[in-house]
């Protein structure tokens, strides 16, 4: 608590956006394309307002760190340009702090969620499956005679937990992904029952687990309806071009299949139990 009160003001006259968690701080802005630069035979698109006002912001926190002697580690700061285009992706900016450039980066993980510049959630699949299957290991050597129930809902409590941990933001559209998670389960299951002949399918309607995937998208739903009833608030995303539409009435959806996937997008265009609630709109950015 002391803690929160000591850094309450490290947001004052920041322009873009920031995020404070403990002791993680994230800064973001959109950064629009205004500026053309070729190098070669190639021609990109970059901006230099927005740049310019994300670095400015940084070293307003460069100064407030050294104002009350709480200094960044700059070799942990990374920076992620987040883009769907390739082409746009690029930009000659470059960032620093305290006179450090910060290092620029494909992917980061920012919560225990790793963000990729293309939006993609492969790296964050392979991270939580290799540690779901490790925490599965570990089960099976330290509780392999145990009862089915214990292992049930050790199964839940420590492996589970890690494949669903902010999945309303990742669940994954690729096949492959998909598979990658349920094979897990389907191997848990096995150990749970101690069944190896079974097949996983009838051995999770058994115990009453129902597929990652319907969970998911179980999960997305109720975010959804949490958004539509106010239970969660939308951040305001002052500097984006956004426009409002109703959500049960969605008129279109972005040509990029990232996009189309990503959480509002796709849980909009499925939900139609959205309908029978109170109907707000809701602003999303333009695809």
């Amino acid at each position: 608590m002391l803690f929160l009160c000591f850094i309450n003001d490290i947001s004052n006259d920041i322009s873009s956006d920031i995020g404070i968690f403990a002791d993680d701080c994230v800064l973001y802005r959109a950064v629009s394309a205004q500026e053309v630069v070729r190098l070669g035979s190639n021609t990109y698109t970059y901006t230099n307002n927005d740049c310019a006002a994300l670095q400015q912001d940084l070293n307003r926190l460069a100064h407030w760190s050294l104002e009350w002697g709480l200094h960044f580690n700059v070799s942990k700061c990374q920076f992620l340009r987040v883009c769907l285009s390739e082409r746009r992706r690029f930009s000659p900016s470059r960032y620093t702090l305290n006179g450090q450039t910060i290092e620029e980066v494909e992917e980061a993980t920012y919560l225990g969620v790793v963000f990729k510049n293309n939006l993609k959630w492969d790296a964050h699949i392979h991270k939580i499956a290799t540690k779901a299957s490790q925490r599965l290991g570990m089960l099976r050597r330290n509780i392999k005679e145990a009862p089915t129930r214990i292992k049930r809902r050790t199964y839940i409590g420590i492996v589970r937990s890690q494949l669903e941990y902010c999945s309303s933001i990742w669940d994954p559209y690729f096949l492959k992904d998909i598979k990658t998670l349920e094979r897990i389960q389907g191997r848990a299951v096995h150990f749970i029952t101690g069944n190896r002949t079974t097949s996983s399918t009838d051995l999770k309607f058994q115990q009453g687990l129902d597929d990652l995937t319907d969970r998911r998208k179980h999960h997305r739903h109720s975010v959804l309806q949490k958004f539509n009833t106010g239970n969660i608030e939308i951040p305001s995303l002052p500097s984006i071009d956004v426009h409002t539409i109703p959500w049960r009435v969605p008129q279109w959806r972005p040509n990029r299949q990232a996009l189309q996937n990503s959480f509002f997008y796709r849980t909009v265009y499925e939900s139609p139990y959205i309908l029978e609630c109170p109907v707000s709109p809701i602003r999303l950015p333009n695809g």
